[in-house]
């Protein structure tokens, strides 16, 4: 079951002008709650009752089974079109000539644990849950076929052998005791650089051995996956 503190203390950050999105769910939660997240009958009820509404938003294929496939159902390498507001997003991570105006949006997401965090497990968490959505097992591209504006850019979705999950899902501040003010620092500085384009737009990174003497998990994904809500909902789910 997941442990919640009796202070969640939910903060949230926007900041318009550079793009980044921050929400910052300090619910207190154990790493029993990584295994839970692979194969509670709870947690994969929840999931059942969102797919409906994430199909909606683009975010699900409602022909998917109730696991991941070794390779999707649909075609590897098949595009498919990008809605209007996803192509805008995308275009910001894309295109050199829109980044040369503004930089992609992010939504971040910042979990709290009791205890630390196991580095294999939550690599096997965003392959065998994470990966279910399509979205997320699918690089953001510009289609030369297409070459009007916002309706080149489509997801293409990969084999999910091919996804890198070491590069995806990393163990960071290692040793350091990070607090508050280090993890803000990390997380501009990942708004700094650029996601790597062969890949799908996320990465997930773990942090042990705070300054408080807990642990936290954080997703960075790039706004053309989905809206912010979306996001956390899917997270969670």
């Amino acid at each position: 079951m997941m442990e919640k503190n009796s202070r969640p203390e939910p903060e949230a950050e926007n900041n318009e002008k550079s793009g980044l999105v921050v929400s910052d769910s300090s619910f207190e939660r154990t790493p029993s709650d990584f295994e839970h997240a692979l194969a509670s009958p709870v947690r994969m009820a929840t999931a059942s009752a969102h797919r409906a509404r994430l199909a909606t938003n683009g975010l699900l294929s409602a022909e998917l089974p109730n696991a991941v496939p070794n390779s999707p159902t649909k075609p590897v390498h098949e595009k498919k079109r990008a809605s209007v507001i996803s192509s805008i997003f995308g275009r910001m991570t894309l295109d050199p000539e829109w980044g040369h105006r503004v930089r992609p949006t992010l939504v971040v997401a910042n979990l709290k644990f009791t205890s630390p965090l196991s580095i294999d497990k939550a690599r096997t968490i965003a392959k065998e849950r994470l990966c279910f959505f399509p979205r997320f097992r699918s690089r953001v591209l510009l289609d030369p076929q297409h070459p009007t504006v916002l309706k080149d850019v489509c997801f293409q979705e990969l084999a999910i052998s091919s996804i890198d999950f070491d590069y995806h899902v990393q163990e960071v501040g290692i040793g350091a005791k990070w607090g508050g003010a280090e993890v803000k620092a990390f997380i501009s500085g990942i708004y700094a650089d650029n996601m790597r384009h062969d890949s799908p737009l996320w990465n997930l990174y773990v942090i042990n051995d705070m300054s408080d003497g807990k642990s936290m998990f954080v997703a960075v994904i790039d706004h053309a996956i989905g809206d912010g809500i979306t996001l956390v909902q899917v997270l969670f789910s």
